[in-house]
């Protein structure tokens, strides 16, 4: 006969997690039979053990999903059990092991056949976290004598409950949710927790204290579910329906923020203003010790959005920000617009930033779409372009899946790109760094039917800066870097896949895989300003219908360090070169180990202004004619006449033969650069991080090695 407890929760805070695949599916282990008499001669107990919320049985050894509770005072947990046997079930203890739980029964005590008995575990929370323990049900059952099974649970600070599906007339306990969440909201304390069930809540909610907004919560009218903080289905949505023009869903205007707000495991949209929106929209933070936190959200402002303005999936207002703000795991989209449309935005011009750390990690980011002339298209937009200061600042943009342009079907776009960071005019940046690492792609989005307008995938500028200390621009291991969409063609008139315009920030690019195809002026990377630059192992292309190409461009004042690069175009126009010094006046420049790809029309290496201290070594040029030029009167760099810097290069007629990962293939084009290879001290690596081989390496040259 089977033997089983039933569990109910008819009271506060039972809230149940997945602790497996199967939220609703709790693990099933065998029972241990006892030869134990029983005591009743004429028949046997039988224990049953049920989770009347979860309406499932519960086996012995099952360990049950996490449970919710207050952070303070205590909590009680009702529990039931049922004789399901044709003799008396004796209960002779009820204990766990944590101290934190208590069973409030008198043991011991007896069911009779076919009865039901209910105990309460009260549980005294020790403060916010987790706690798991297990519990023992001691009997007579012959079978399951001791019937364990394990319970978490998750103390919050100061829990309310929303449900969409409650009574107007909640009050906001576990047992009789608040159906209002602007009403919820109202009644949070600070660093408070609001618990909110699926269903749709339409409004704007103001946000005014630290505090967190949880989605990832099931209510089933008689208990509170957890489920995982990734699990998309049912999540809650937020969203402001009304046509109106206050342009937003979720306002945070907690200011001094003294610790932390969080919205997690939520959708939200501003689907309905008449003029500006965002979903999300932070006030200027004038002191801050805290932060704010957005992970595992679908932010957007839908395809039927009709602002005749802007439309931002997050914004961050005008003034200082301090603190942190982190975005990750999330599904962010700009809005179709009438206007600009960007998915995270820093409003323009009026940013202060001291003490600040912006983290936007494992996301999908886009802009939205529109057709007006003239607009701006920017999965993330970082704009401050007046007399601020910028100290102990860290943007930290890595690891997301896409930061992609918008979608634009008009003509004469503006600007469309993935990534946009621009500080100009500001008066000194110190502490400060720009990381850009490890994304899967970062592209400046489709364009349609229009030859005219700016794509990128990246494009920073930090000019105009009166004084800049200890910072430094990181571009690195991204696996795809594109001035457009890969549909897009070469519809845009100007297209670069990294745009740099900095002022003695030392910029490092490594590792990156990075095309450009434009209408016009195509550039894979194109570097303008005056700073030490660090160029390694990527792979670059560049290709333009009807213009220039050019994976590598400089207008640029100071060090290059150019290694172990792929830099190709196969454009025959004008100004194609693979790289092309236009008007910088480069006091330094070491370039080594690098594959050329161009066309008989342009160079290898063309210098439009004298290079001071150049040395162009152990480069494979592809063809061999018109390898190196430099304009000018000091001296001449060709093919047939390389000055004492300019050795040990390899060039060849015969377009070179490459295996998959781009290595060369061809021992008569590879042989006179393998033994010679590039000193281990001066990029010891290649582009997958392995070591290189130095002089006696079978690959000798280029991004790969093995």
């Amino acid at each position: 006969m089977k033997k089983v407890i039933v569990l109910s929760s008819f009271f506060l805070f039972f809230i149940i997690t997945s602790c497996g695949t199967n939220l609703y599916d709790l693990a099933n282990s065998g029972k241990t039979e006892t030869e134990e008499e029983d005591p009743d001669t004429n028949g046997n107990p039988s224990i049953l053990l049920r989770a009347v919320y979860l309406s499932t049985i519960i086996s012995s050894n099952s360990i049950l999903p996490t449970t919710p509770v207050s952070s303070v005072g205590t909590t009680d947990l009702i529990f039931q059990i049922e004789n399901t046997g044709d003799s008396a079930l004796m209960i002779t203890s009820i204990a766990a092991e944590s101290s934190s739980f208590e069973c409030m029964e008198p043991m011991p005590f007896t069911v009779e056949p076919g009865a039901e008995h209910q105990f309460t575990l009260r549980i005294t929370s020790p403060g916010e976290g987790s706690i798991l323990t297990q519990l023992r049900v001691e009997s007579n059952d012959p079978e399951t004598p001791a019937f364990d099974f394990t319970i978490n649970i998750i103390a919050h600070s100061s829990p309310i409950y929303v449900s969409a599906d409650a009574d107007e007339a909640g009050s906001g306990t576990y047992s009789n949710p608040y159906r209002s969440l602007s009403e919820a909201i109202g009644d949070a304390t600070s660093d408070g927790t609001i618990i909110i069930g699926s269903g749709n809540y339409d409004g704007s909610f103001v946000i005014n204290l630290p505090m967190k907004l949880l989605g990832n919560y099931r209510y089933n009218g008689s208990g509170w579910v957890v489920v995982p903080e990734d699990e998309a289905a049912g999540r809650p949505v937020l969203l402001n329906s009304e046509l109106n023009t206050d342009r937003r869903t979720v306002h945070i205007t907690a200011s001094p923020l003294s610790s932390e707000i969080s919205i997690i495991s939520l959708d939200i949209n501003t689907p309905n203003a008449s003029a500006n929106a965002s979903s999300i929209l932070v006030d200027s933070q004038t002191s801050a010790s805290g932060g704010i936190v957005i992970r595992n959200c679908n932010i957007s402002n839908p395809d039927n959005y009709n602002a005749n303005s802007s439309s931002h999936a997050i914004r961050l207002t005008s003034g200082n920000q301090n603190g942190t703000v982190s975005i990750t795991d999330s599904f962010i989209t700009g809005g179709n617009s009438n206007g600009n449309s960007y998915g995270i935005c820093f409003n323009p011009n009026s940013l202060s930033l001291s003490g600040f750390n912006l983290i936007v990690r494992r996301n999908s980011i886009e802009a939205g779409g529109g057709s007006t002339a003239n607009a701006n298209f920017y999965g993330i937009f970082i704009n401050t372009n007046t007399s601020n200061n910028i100290a102990d600042t860290t943007f930290n943009i890595s690891d997301n899946t896409k930061i992609e342009g918008g979608t634009f079907t008009g003509s004469t776009l503006h600007e469309s790109m993935g990534l946009k960071i621009y500080l100009g005019s500001n008066n000194n940046l110190s502490d400060f760094f720009i990381r850009v690492n490890n994304n899967q792609s970062i592209n400046g989005g489709f364009v349609s039917n229009n030859h005219t307008g700016i794509t990128a995938g990246i494009s920073i500028t930090t000019n105009n800066i009166t004084t800049i200390s200890n910072s430094a621009i990181d571009i690195l291991n991204n696996v795809n870097i594109r001035s457009q969409s890969e549909s897009s063609g070469y519809y845009g008139q100007n297209g670069t896949a990294i745009y740099v315009n900095c002022d003695m920030t030392p910029l490092t690019i490594s590792g990156n895989r990075i095309k450009s195809e434009a209408n016009v002026s195509s550039r894979g990377i194109s570097l303008t300003g005056e700073s030490q630059i660090i160029c390694i192992n990527n792979i670059v292309e560049a290709e333009s219908n009807t213009g220039g190409a050019n994976p590598l461009y400089f207008d640029w004042v100071g060090d290059i360090s150019v290694y172990n690069n792929y830099l190709s175009t196969s454009s025959t126009n004008t100004d194609s070169h693979a790289i092309w010094n236009e008007s910088g006046t480069i006091t330094k420049l070491d370039m080594v180990n690098n594959i050329l790809i161009f066309s008989n029309t342009g160079f290898g290496m063309y210098s439009s202004d004298p290079i001071t201290n150049i040395i162009i070594k152990n480069n494979y040029f592809f063809p061999e004619s018109n390898a190196l030029h430099e304009d000018g009167t000091s001296y001449s760099i060709t093919s047939l006449n390389l000055v004492s810097g300019c050795v040990d290069n390899f060039t060849t007629a015969a377009f070179p033969s490459f295996d998959s990962n781009l290595r060369l293939t061809s021992s008569a084009q590879n042989n006179d650069l393998k033994i010679r290879g590039i000193e281990i001290s001066t990029v010891p690596y290649d582009i997958m991080g392995d070591p290189r081989p130095g002089s006696d390496g079978y690959y000798a040259v280029g991004p790969y090695e093995f």
